[in-house]
């Protein structure tokens, strides 16, 4: 058994280094002892049948302009996926991307209902609950979009950072699913590496968390 990763349009969708979100991940599971592989899925590639996971990360503008057209041809792709109950992380732009339309008028997949503003743009560290959980990283945002949430089998996130990096309860939450629907037990999560890397994060925290507080 192995679970596969999709990543779309990584040359174009990795602003601020949101895909290394994959990375994170699949070294939880190899500390885990489970193996896992990633399809790089460029335009006019379908993503593979057996995907367990699919990401769309962050773009320019310029990055959005050249793959715009090939993802939001990709709805019904999606959608399937979706009724399948694959995961979906969607981070920042490639979040507005699964509405009608974006904050800035640019047409969207259509995944997602409701219609989005232009705020002020939000540029700072942020702490936020979710799900019972303190989730923390860095919005830098002029969407009126919540900072994180869940539809569905999709996971939406404002956060950069990668916020996987930061906050290994949602990393292994986001596993826990992915394991079980293989049938396997979600507790070989928890292992000396695993503890080891998130008492590391525990000493990031101290210092960002000030920051979000100011």
């Amino acid at each position: 058994m192995s679970i596969k990763f999709a990543v779309l349009y990584p040359g174009h969708l990795n602003l601020n280094g949101d895909l290394a979100n994959i990375k994170v991940l699949r070294r939880r599971l190899d500390w885990a002892g489970v193996p896992s592989s990633i399809q790089v899925v460029e335009a006019g590639q379908p993503i593979d049948a057996d995907a367990d996971f699919i990401i769309i990360g962050h773009g320019s503008i310029a990055a959005w302009n050249a793959i715009r057209a090939d993802l939001i041809a990709r709805k019904s792709e999606l959608e399937s996926f979706i009724s399948r109950g694959v995961k979906l992380l969607a981070i920042a732009t490639g979040y507005e991307m699964l509405f009608e339309q974006t904050a800035v008028g640019e047409a969207g997949v259509g995944l997602l209902s409701g219609e989005l503003d232009l705020l002020d743009r939000v540029s700072k560290f942020e702490v936020v609950e979710f799900e019972g959980h303190e989730l923390l990283g860095y919005l830098n945002s002029e969407a009126d979009l919540p900072v994180v949430a869940r539809h569905g089998s999709i996971l939406a996130i404002n956060l950069h950072g990668p916020v996987l990096a930061k906050n290994s309860q949602l990393a292994d939450a986001i596993l826990s699913d992915l394991l079980q629907a293989h049938g396997m037990n979600a507790e070989i999560l928890s292992n000396k590496k695993a503890a080891y890397a998130d008492g590391l994060v525990a000493e990031v925290w101290k210092l960002e968390k000030d920051l979000a507080s100011e």
